[in-house]
């Protein structure tokens, strides 16, 4: 029966004969399939993505159906916050090389971000300067008093840092400009 069939009827019969198969040995080859990805987990993560993105780039036009029925949906969830993350898109298109965040839209995030923080208010300001008795925070006391005090963040917003009061301090502008966004080591 076999030989009278072209390849495309035999890959058909073949794949008929495969399906029929698995349908009669289901659960056997699923609690197969489970021990396996128990024993190597790390292949199994492997595969899962090389089969995923083999699938993903066979099936493009499902895939970015399904991208804009999943962004439609977003959309109408939260019309607002969608309108301004795609603003903020549009804003800052560049990309790096590697896939990460240019630094411009994460600096557009992270403003967005701080705009929602706490605010401190200028009582607050005048009680850590007071605080301070107008010294610079980062020199030992006594060496250095600030003529143009500029406001800190202790531990910057671009390692997470709070925009409170318990983060803020007064220094001098040679110190801030030289701390820049790192956290300053006190010897």
């Amino acid at each position: 029966m076999n030989a009278r069939l072209t390849a495309e009827e035999r890959k058909a019969h073949m794949s008929a004969l495969a399906r029929r198969w698995y349908l009669a040995h289901r659960e056997e080859t699923k609690a197969r399939s489970r021990a396996w990805k128990q024993t190597y987990p790390e292949q199994a993560k492997a595969s899962a993505r090389v089969s995923s993105r083999a699938w993903r780039l066979a099936n493009l036009e499902k895939v970015r159906a399904g991208d804009r029925a999943r962004d439609r949906a977003q959309y109408w969830a939260n019309p607002e916050k969608a309108r301004e993350d795609a603003r903020i898109e549009r804003r800052a298109r560049v990309r790096t090389v590697n896939g990460k965040l240019s630094e411009k839209l994460h600096n557009i995030k992270r403003r967005q971000a701080t705009k929602n923080s706490p605010t401190v208010t200028n009582e607050e300001l005048a009680t850590i300067l007071a605080r301070q008795k107008g010294w610079c925070y980062y020199r030992e006391r006594g060496k250095h008093k600030m003529a143009k005090p500029t406001v800190d963040h202790v531990i910057p917003l671009k390692q997470r840092g709070s925009n409170t009061a318990e983060n803020l301090v007064f220094a001098c502008l040679s110190c801030n400009a030289s701390k820049g966004a790192r956290i300053w080591r006190l010897c």
